[in-house]
């Protein structure tokens, strides 16, 4: 067991995961099969936490619920009851998130003093966060997105895409909750999401970045409706994208097809966002066309593709692959007026 545990350990500072990941399974299993109950509840902690957090969540069950039965069996202080309850209840919202799980993990987070912090409680208020916001409950996502980035500072994560996800969730939670009438608040977070990010590969664009492309486009849209005060307008700067060769030549469109909507699916008031990303063979034909990120989520972004199959440029013969490979579309559709909150 105290072999595989240094192995364990060893793993863990040179950053390998899955190495990690053997060699605690075996001192676990080892622990088990000496009775040793006391370190067996330890590795199976450290093992579903080292899973929850870089891992399948679902293999970090088992040892989750086998450290919660051993650390309510065994007088032993070496692991409390109640952080073993906070890791459970978590594994469970992770791998089946719904209003039950999310109530377990509300009463297990209720003995956590403040500034008593570690990962597991950071990921709750995490996947709480994302709970909420997959109910619509705004009020809710905006109170967990607070939380969840205080721990994050308090624990220096060094984790910038979690961080930037936790401000993209916070913003456009902002601005559906005030029906868009924070504009400054949320464009707040949206920058500071992407300054996380940084600079961005052509081939290879953080979602997050299109999605906070997306949401400002649809703020501004639904401000320039709205009747009466209207909100200042969102300007962000975004990442440098780079990569692509500087010298590519513009692409000549001879043919862009307007999407076709049917007209019946489409309330009044709606307005839709996509980024489509594609490429473009020699001959000016669009290939590998897929959704890059749409608002909202629904089968308005097919429809967006499906017309983006369409599209007819002048033939770009000699040009380089780089030059034609992964270019991102943003399109819009806008039926006014804006006459109710967009869900």
């Amino acid at each position: 067991m105290i072999t595989a545990y240094k192995a364990y350990l060893a793993a863990l500072d040179r950053g390998d995961v899955i190495a990690a990941d053997r060699e605690g399974e075996k001192a676990w299993q080892e622990a088990e099969k000496t009775n040793n109950t006391k370190y067996s509840a330890i590795l199976a902690y450290n093992l579903a936490e080292l899973r929850v957090r870089y891992l399948p969540a679902k293999d970090a069950v088992a040892p989750a619920k086998r450290a919660l039965a051993l650390s309510k069996a065994t007088t032993d202080a070496a692991l409390a009851p109640e952080e073993a309850q906070i890791l459970s209840a978590l594994t469970k919202l992770v791998t089946r998130p719904s209003r039950k799980t999310a109530r377990a993990m509300r009463r297990a987070l209720n003995v956590v003093q403040p500034g008593q912090y570690n990962y597991p409680i950071f990921r709750a208020h995490y996947e709480l966060m994302r709970e909420a916001d997959s109910r619509r409950e705004m009020k809710t996502v905006i109170q967990e997105a607070k939380t969840s980035q205080e721990i994050y500072k308090t624990l220096d994560m060094g984790e910038p895409e979690t961080l930037a996800s936790i401000k993209v969730f916070n913003a456009s939670a902002i601005l559906v909750y005030s029906n868009y009438n924070e504009m400054q608040a949320a464009q707040k977070e949206f920058q500071a999401g992407l300054n996380t990010l940084g600079p961005q590969r052509y081939d290879r664009i953080n979602p997050l970045v299109l999605n906070i492309e997306i949401w400002s486009t649809i703020a501004n849209v639904v401000n320039e409706h709205k009747k009466g005060e209207k909100q200042t307008s969102m300007t962000l700067d975004f990442p440098k994208i780079v990569g692509r060769p500087e010298a590519c030549p513009k692409v000549e469109w001879i043919n862009q097809a307007i999407p076709n909507f049917p007209r019946l699916k489409i309330p009044r008031g709606f307005v839709g966002a996509s980024v489509i990303q594609y490429s473009l063979g020699e001959d000016g034909i669009p290939y590998d066309v897929k959704i890059a990120a749409q608002l909202p989520v629904s089968q308005f972004g097919q429809i967006v593709a499906m017309a983006v199959t369409k599209w007819r440029a002048k033939p770009l013969t000699g040009v380089p692959t780089a030059c034609r490979e992964n270019r991102n579309d943003l399109i819009k559709i806008v039926i006014p007026p804006v006459k109710k909150r967009l869900k």
